[in-house]
């Protein structure tokens, strides 16, 4: 999108999403390198205690009454928020849903026959289960519920 000249990195969060803390210093370059010191709607415990899907405007509303962490550009601090924004971005500057913009972009541009981006609440049989790196203190979310920090399925092969 950028190189289509539709999107710049320069440009701030505030004019997608106003109601972000520092939204209007967040540009979409620190989403990218999570540097924009949003909230990680993963540390959220009531969303944590939830089992099941959660749609994207109820996990930026939970990262929304949070603090910014530190001011944008300033520090790094991984966060599935920002990832969340940027689905929300593709989707306005594609005027499509983010898994068939990506769908479309990347996995049908590169022929990637075995790769699927997710849609929300889609099912995936025979998908392998997450793995925990170790013990969680979470509930089960639905493997969409990340939205678009994450939800890409493939083979192995992946072709």
């Amino acid at each position: 999108m950028v190189e289509e000249g539709k999107l710049s990195l320069a440009t701030t969060l505030d004019r997608w999403s106003p109601e972000t803390p520092n939204a209007a210093w967040i540009t979409v370059e620190d989403l990218l390198c999570h540097t924009g010191g949003i909230y990680s709607f993963q540390s959220d415990p009531g969303l944590r205690a939830a089992p099941g899907y959660k749609p994207p405007e109820q996990l930026l509303a939970a990262a929304n009454v949070q603090p910014a962490a530190f001011c944008p550009g300033l520090a790094w601090s991984y966060s599935n928020t920002g990832y969340v924004h940027l689905g929300r971005i593709i989707e306005a500057v594609d005027g499509r849903p983010y898994h068939q913009s990506l769908q479309r972009r990347i996995v049908e541009r590169l022929e990637l026959r075995e790769t699927d981006i997710l849609a929300p609440r889609q099912v995936v049989a025979g998908l392998a289960p997450p793995a925990p790196s170790g013990a969680t203190s979470g509930t089960d979310d639905h493997i969409t519920t990340p939205f678009s920090s994450a939800c890409v399925a493939a083979t192995a092969r992946g072709v």
